[in-house]
Protein backbone atom coordinates (compact mmCIF):
# COMPACT_ATOMS: atom_id res chain seq x y z
CA UNK A 1 0.00 0.00 0.00
CA UNK A 2 0.87 3.55 -0.84
CA UNK A 3 2.64 5.94 1.93
CA UNK A 4 -0.46 8.65 0.66
CA UNK A 5 -2.91 6.45 1.69
CA UNK A 6 -2.32 6.73 5.25
CA UNK A 7 0.12 9.78 5.82
CA UNK A 8 -1.28 13.30 5.60
CA UNK A 9 -0.37 14.93 2.44
CA UNK A 10 2.66 17.67 1.94
CA UNK A 11 2.36 20.33 -0.32
CA UNK A 12 3.93 19.45 -4.12
CA UNK A 13 3.66 19.98 -7.38
CA UNK A 14 1.32 17.41 -9.03
CA UNK A 15 0.12 16.32 -13.00
CA UNK A 16 -3.59 16.77 -13.09
CA UNK A 17 -4.87 14.28 -15.34
CA UNK A 18 -8.14 14.61 -16.76
CA UNK A 19 -10.58 11.83 -18.40
CA UNK A 20 -14.22 11.30 -18.31
CA UNK A 21 -14.56 14.14 -16.67
CA UNK A 22 -12.68 13.57 -13.65
CA UNK A 23 -9.31 14.88 -12.39
CA UNK A 24 -6.49 12.33 -10.88
CA UNK A 25 -3.79 14.35 -9.19
CA UNK A 26 -0.07 12.53 -8.86
CA UNK A 27 2.77 13.95 -8.02
CA UNK A 28 4.96 15.17 -10.84
CA UNK A 29 7.96 13.60 -9.66
CA UNK A 30 6.29 9.97 -10.30
CA UNK A 31 5.26 10.95 -14.25
CA UNK A 32 8.57 9.77 -16.43
CA UNK A 33 6.95 11.08 -19.79
CA UNK A 34 4.03 12.10 -21.63
CA UNK A 35 3.24 10.65 -25.01
CA UNK A 36 0.79 11.10 -27.55
CA UNK A 37 -1.62 8.20 -27.50
CA UNK A 38 -0.97 7.51 -31.50
CA UNK A 39 2.21 6.39 -29.90
CA UNK A 40 0.89 3.48 -28.17
CA UNK A 41 1.04 0.00 -30.02
CA UNK A 42 -2.43 -1.00 -29.17
CA UNK A 43 -1.55 -4.83 -30.72
CA UNK A 44 -0.20 -5.53 -27.65
CA UNK A 45 -3.02 -5.12 -25.72
CA UNK A 46 -3.98 -8.15 -23.13
CA UNK A 47 -6.06 -8.66 -19.96
CA UNK A 48 -7.50 -4.79 -18.79
CA UNK A 49 -4.81 -3.28 -20.78
CA UNK A 50 -5.51 -1.01 -24.48
CA UNK A 51 -2.05 -1.72 -25.42
CA UNK A 52 1.54 -0.64 -24.33
CA UNK A 53 4.06 1.96 -24.69
CA UNK A 54 7.36 0.94 -26.31
CA UNK A 55 10.38 3.45 -26.34
CA UNK A 56 14.01 3.05 -25.90
CA UNK A 57 13.80 -1.21 -25.16
CA UNK A 58 11.05 -0.40 -22.40
CA UNK A 59 7.53 -1.22 -22.60
CA UNK A 60 4.38 0.23 -20.27
CA UNK A 61 1.48 -1.53 -20.04
CA UNK A 62 -1.54 0.76 -21.03
CA UNK A 63 -4.67 1.66 -18.96
CA UNK A 64 -8.02 3.73 -20.12
CA UNK A 65 -9.92 4.74 -16.96
CA UNK A 66 -13.53 5.58 -16.93
CA UNK A 67 -15.13 8.48 -14.93
CA UNK A 68 -15.85 5.41 -12.00
CA UNK A 69 -12.01 4.20 -12.56
CA UNK A 70 -13.31 1.15 -14.53
CA UNK A 71 -10.75 -0.42 -16.95
CA UNK A 72 -11.91 0.42 -20.95
CA UNK A 73 -11.43 -2.18 -23.30
CA UNK A 74 -10.76 0.66 -25.86
CA UNK A 75 -9.19 4.31 -25.49
CA UNK A 76 -12.32 6.14 -25.57
CA UNK A 77 -11.62 9.35 -29.17
CA UNK A 78 -11.16 12.10 -26.88
CA UNK A 79 -8.12 10.83 -25.03
CA UNK A 80 -4.84 12.42 -26.25
CA UNK A 81 -2.31 11.61 -23.74
CA UNK A 82 -0.30 8.72 -22.48
CA UNK A 83 1.16 9.45 -19.06
CA UNK A 84 3.70 6.76 -17.87
CA UNK A 85 4.85 5.86 -14.66
CA UNK A 86 7.86 3.42 -13.20
CA UNK A 87 10.90 2.78 -15.06
CA UNK A 88 9.77 0.34 -18.00
CA UNK A 89 11.83 -1.77 -17.07
CA UNK A 90 8.95 -4.27 -14.94
CA UNK A 91 6.15 -5.48 -14.89
CA UNK A 92 4.92 -2.63 -12.42
CA UNK A 93 5.15 0.49 -14.83
CA UNK A 94 1.93 1.32 -16.33
CA UNK A 95 0.48 4.82 -18.39
CA UNK A 96 -2.69 6.37 -18.37
CA UNK A 97 -4.58 7.32 -21.03
CA UNK A 98 -6.38 10.97 -20.29
CA UNK A 99 -7.95 13.97 -22.33
CA UNK A 100 -5.52 16.31 -20.63
CA UNK A 101 -2.73 16.59 -18.77
CA UNK A 102 -1.61 19.61 -16.69
CA UNK A 103 0.69 20.84 -13.71
CA UNK A 104 -0.51 22.40 -10.64
CA UNK A 105 1.37 23.11 -7.59
CA UNK A 106 -1.17 22.44 -4.45
CA UNK A 107 -0.18 25.73 -2.61
CA UNK A 108 -1.17 27.58 -5.18
CA UNK A 109 -5.12 25.60 -5.21
CA UNK A 110 -5.66 25.19 -1.45
CA UNK A 111 -5.30 22.09 1.04
CA UNK A 112 -5.54 18.58 0.35
CA UNK A 113 -8.25 17.05 2.27
CA UNK A 114 -9.13 13.42 3.49
CA UNK A 115 -12.26 12.29 1.28
CA UNK A 116 -15.30 11.51 3.80
CA UNK A 117 -14.80 8.31 4.60
CA UNK A 118 -18.48 7.30 3.42
CA UNK A 119 -17.62 7.67 -0.05
CA UNK A 120 -14.18 5.60 0.38
CA UNK A 121 -13.92 2.54 -1.03
CA UNK A 122 -10.89 -0.12 -0.10
CA UNK A 123 -10.11 -0.99 -3.64
CA UNK A 124 -9.98 2.65 -4.46
CA UNK A 125 -6.41 4.34 -5.05
CA UNK A 126 -7.65 8.04 -3.96
CA UNK A 127 -7.97 9.23 -0.24
CA UNK A 128 -7.27 12.52 -0.99
CA UNK A 129 -8.65 15.45 -3.01
CA UNK A 130 -8.75 18.94 -3.19
CA UNK A 131 -10.84 21.65 -4.78
CA UNK A 132 -9.50 23.21 -8.01
CA UNK A 133 -11.72 26.28 -9.25
CA UNK A 134 -15.31 24.69 -9.52
CA UNK A 135 -13.88 21.10 -9.23
CA UNK A 136 -13.01 18.45 -6.86
CA UNK A 137 -9.69 16.54 -7.60
CA UNK A 138 -8.81 12.98 -6.29
CA UNK A 139 -5.29 12.73 -5.17
CA UNK A 140 -3.68 9.61 -5.73
CA UNK A 141 0.21 8.44 -6.10
CA UNK A 142 2.00 5.56 -8.33
CA UNK A 143 2.06 3.12 -5.84
CA UNK A 144 -1.42 3.49 -5.15
CA UNK A 145 -3.06 3.23 -8.67
CA UNK A 146 -0.45 0.49 -9.75
CA UNK A 147 -1.82 -1.36 -6.92
CA UNK A 148 -5.18 -1.20 -8.09
CA UNK A 149 -4.44 -1.48 -11.45
CA UNK A 150 -2.63 -4.64 -11.16
CA UNK A 151 -5.71 -6.31 -8.86
CA UNK A 152 -8.05 -5.49 -11.85
CA UNK A 153 -5.42 -7.15 -14.12
CA UNK A 154 -5.89 -9.99 -11.77
CA UNK A 155 -9.30 -10.29 -10.57
CA UNK A 156 -10.39 -9.96 -13.77
CA UNK A 157 -8.06 -11.07 -16.68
Amino acid sequence: MSALMNEPVQASDYALLGFSGIQLAIPQREVVSIDLVTDIDTDLAANKRVGSLVKAGRQWSVYALSESFDVLHQIPGQRRFCVSFGSGDDDHSFALVCDQVEAVVLDSVGIVQPLPESIVMPVMPMRHCFRNGNGLVLVSDRLGMQDYLLALDKDNG
